[in-house]
């Protein structure tokens, strides 16, 4: 990564997370915490079934929009990109839920359609296949065989993730529109700087 010139490193893991593994450092980019809270981890462990864990994403992803804690942590991010120059990474822990929420925001206020952001959201199944698996083998080699299936559904893209945390939208804003106007509190500046940013003219159309 050091070769992208990244100008900023945006975090959106919760400090434990971060404490329990510290972001590496890359010259010349400076590193911004958005904290936002996932599954709690009393919850996590008392999961025990693949049924109880897919509910309680259900639940992570409606809070996404819910939650004034999660709401902020994105906000955060989206003014910070907005203000910042240059080449940006922006990650959680696995790289799927805060990370895909917060990519489906970008995507869409640069105006991609919501079918292909649920197409880039599902192919992290695909590529992150690797680290999935690891973290399968760990919980098999610290947890036992019983517990695998029952945290999959954690590990895994599920278009019905994003769609709760759509309908929450819906219901709370009217829509992502309003999410990102008045539940983040984004002003036209903001908008328009992530759109200046994402959203170039091809040479044909220029």
């Amino acid at each position: 990564m050091a070769t992208f010139g990244l100008t900023a490193i945006h975090d959106l893991r919760q400090p434990n997370e971060v404490a329990r593994h510290p972001n590496v450092e890359i010259r010349g980019a400076r590193w911004h915490h958005h904290p936002v809270p996932g599954i709690p981890e009393s919850e996590v462990s008392s999961l025990m079934t693949a049924a109880q864990t897919y509910q309680a994403m259900l639940v992570n992803y409606q809070t996404f929009v819910t939650d004034p804690a999660c709401r902020a942590g994105f906000a955060s991010l989206l003014r910070t990109i907005a203000r910042t120059d240059g080449p940006q990474l922006f990650h959680c822990a696995a790289g799927k839920d805060r990370t895909g929420w917060a990519a489906v925001l970008l995507h869409h206020i640069a105006g991609v359609d919501r079918e292909v952001m649920l197409e880039d959201y599902l192919l992290t199944d695909t590529y992150a296949v690797t680290s999935r698996q690891a973290t399968l083998d760990s919980i098999l080699e610290n947890l036992g065989s019983e517990r695998v299936p029952a945290y999959e559904p954690a590990f895994s893209c599920d278009s019905r993730y994003l769609d709760v945390a759509y309908e929450a939208a819906d219901d709370s804003y009217g829509g992502l529109d309003g999410y990102l106007t008045r539940g983040l509190e984004l002003d036209d500046a903001d908008l328009e700087a992530i759109r200046t940013r994402f959203v170039h003219s091809s040479p044909a159309s220029a």
